[in-house]
């Protein structure tokens, strides 16, 4: 079980220490059809390309010339830590942290709420769906209908 536990916790560490990307643009572009600027960037995850026309796009709303630049390289950096994030170890890495955590914040509530809870019985005997303005009602025996809600503005 040791060396289980031994292997398991090299496998993370061995993966944290290979899992490097690298994005590099490679273009700067006009798209013809839609006239926005397309920056196409090429990632390498562990020195393997894992994605050789990665496109942002952006507009003259996109900010000025300095941001724009600042949002591109901001981008392909977030793009780089969202690959290594995929990661298998590191996913099963991230999603043991997140259960730990979320299970140590529920753990406490479990008691304090159960004797509340156990033996809670909700009857109900129809459900209503809005939907375009029309309320759709159903019921447990199908003896459904549907009404046109109106709302009054206050």
């Amino acid at each position: 079980m040791k060396k289980l536990v031994l292997a398991v916790a090299l496998v993370f560490v061995c993966s944290y220490a290979q899992a490097q990307c690298v994005a590099e643009i490679k273009e700067v572009k006009m798209d013809e059809v839609r006239g926005s600027i397309i920056v196409e960037t090429e990632y390498t995850l562990n020195g393997k390309v894992v994605q050789e026309k990665g496109r942002s796009r952006y507009t003259e709303d996109s900010g000025t010339n300095e941001e724009i630049i600042a949002k591109a390289k901001e981008d392909i950096a977030q793009h780089c830590e969202n690959l290594i994030k995929r990661i298998d170890a590191n996913r099963f890495y991230i999603n043991h942290e997140r259960l730990t955590a979320q299970k140590a914040l529920t753990t406490p509530i479990i008691p304090a709420i159960d004797k509340d809870l156990i033996g809670v019985k909700v009857t109900k005997t129809e459900a209503i769906d809005t939907f375009k303005g029309k309320d759709i009602k159903v019921t447990y025996d199908s003896d459904n209908s549907t009404s046109i809600s109106i709302v009054i503005p206050e």
